[in-house]
């Protein structure tokens, strides 16, 4: 059910509409991040640019989560690392669509 906020002015014209998108959890994937990786793409079937995101949600102890951020693309994510890591290792990341 869509949701969000209209409003109009004295005249009938919208002067703001502000809408909320509602999103379904579709999946976790573990990333596995080489040594000095900046960005790693992952295949997710059925993603898509403009209908899916994806959060990291899970980094081993030492790392920062707020040095990680991914982007969807038609078949997949990417994940960029925005620090670069001497060893390799492996980030949990959660992948919602857009209802």
């Amino acid at each position: 059910m869509p949701q969000g906020v209209q409003c109009w002015d004295a005249a009938g014209n919208l002067v703001a509409d502000i809408g909320d998108y509602n999103c379904r959890f579709v999946g976790a994937v573990t990333v596995s991040v080489g040594s000095n990786a900046t960005v790693v793409t992952t295949a997710f079937s059925g993603a898509t640019a403009a209908g899916y995101f994806a959060v990291p949600v899970a980094v081993p102890g030492g790392r920062e989560p707020g040095y990680y951020y991914c982007r969807a693309y038609n078949g997949g994510i990417r994940t960029f690392i925005l620090l670069k890591y001497a060893t390799a290792h492996t980030i949990t990341v959660n992948v919602y669509a857009f209802i």
